[in-house]
């Protein structure tokens, strides 16, 4: 569930295990990147990757990279919705981001 609206420049989505684009917007560009950040109660860390097959902490040439619980981290990119996020649990794991 993304709480964003198409001409947000934040949001949130509840991460679970399945691999689910950050922003489903599409048409979102960035002047420099967008910021994520975890919430401090997330129980495990956020897997980010740039595809929808990314692995998780499984293969060095296919994972994508964690965020820890509390943890925020600016992407240089222009397009978002390129952005993938998934959980190593399936309980909501709550990530917020905002473009810049």
């Amino acid at each position: 569930m993304s709480a964003s609206t198409d001409d947000s420049k934040t949001g949130r989505k509840n991460v679970k295990l399945s691999h689910e684009r950050l922003t489903s917007n599409v048409a979102l560009k960035t002047q420099n990147g967008i910021t994520v950040f975890t919430s401090p109660k997330n129980v495990c860390a956020i897997w980010i990757g740039f595809s929808d097959s990314f692995t998780i902490d499984l293969n060095d040439a296919t994972d994508g990279f964690p965020l820890e619980a509390g943890s925020s981290l600016f992407i240089p990119t222009r397009t978002p919705s390129e952005i993938y996020v998934a959980s190593a649990v399936e309980n909501n794991q709550k990530i917020w981001w905002i473009v810049s």
